[in-house]
């Protein structure tokens, strides 16, 4: 059995066309303004359109992710433990979709419960995409790219986590830049798992 990519590609283009195209609305059409210091989720929050098409997109993004990696579990053989936080990572993606932030409270900053649950289900898909990256990397172990870009996302992720919790200014200010650069190079880690596993290569 080989892995069908096409899911993690597309899951890669939904996700990548949604933000590009709701910072750019908000950006050169209705005048919002660019800011690197405002996260994904703050532009999707801004307004009942953007919030919406945010968790549709979402449980989009996440059905295709799921069924990637499923294969992935099936193909390298990775544990029950690994599973369930795959789908620990999924139930965080979807809480934090269906929970918009800022879009019901009176401004920003005063953060009502739908809001506090966002931040909530958000630090939880960080931490939990950090242990699938390292859990998937650990067990599957072939391909010098996969690996090279695996060690590269870990780091990357410690310090985004490390950076987030402690406010780092510059982290901060250009947390759009961060904050994409996370989802987007998951996906792309995901994109990079080998096709085969190492036995059924051998059998060949």
């Amino acid at each position: 059995m080989k892995l069908n990519k096409k899911f993690i590609h597309i899951a890669t283009g939904v996700f990548l066309a949604t933000e590009a195209l709701v910072v750019l609305l908000y950006t050169f059409v209705f005048g919002r303004g660019f800011h690197l210091n405002w996260s994904i989720s703050r532009y999707m929050g801004t307004d009942y359109w953007s919030a919406i098409l945010f968790a549709l997109t979402n449980f989009i993004v996440v059905y295709l992710v799921l069924r990637y990696l499923l294969q992935v579990r099936r193909v390298h053989g990775l544990s029950a433990f690994w599973l369930v936080l795959v789908i620990a990572m999924v139930v965080a993606y979807i809480g934090l979709s269906i929970c918009p932030i800022g879009l019901f409270d009176p401004y920003w900053g005063h953060f009502g419960i739908v809001s506090t649950l966002h931040h909530t289900f958000s630090q939880t898909l960080f931490a939990i995409m950090a242990m699938v990256a390292l859990g998937t990397m650990l067990v599957i172990k072939k391909g010098k790219l996969f690996i090279a870009f695996g060690v590269a996302l870990i780091v990357y992720m410690v310090g985004s986590i490390y950076c987030y919790k402690a406010s780092v200014g510059f982290f901060v200010d250009h947390v759009l830049l961060f904050e994409s650069g996370y989802i987007l190079a998951n996906l792309i880690f995901y994109s990079l798992i080998p096709k085969k596993s190492g036995i059924i290569e051998k059998q060949n």
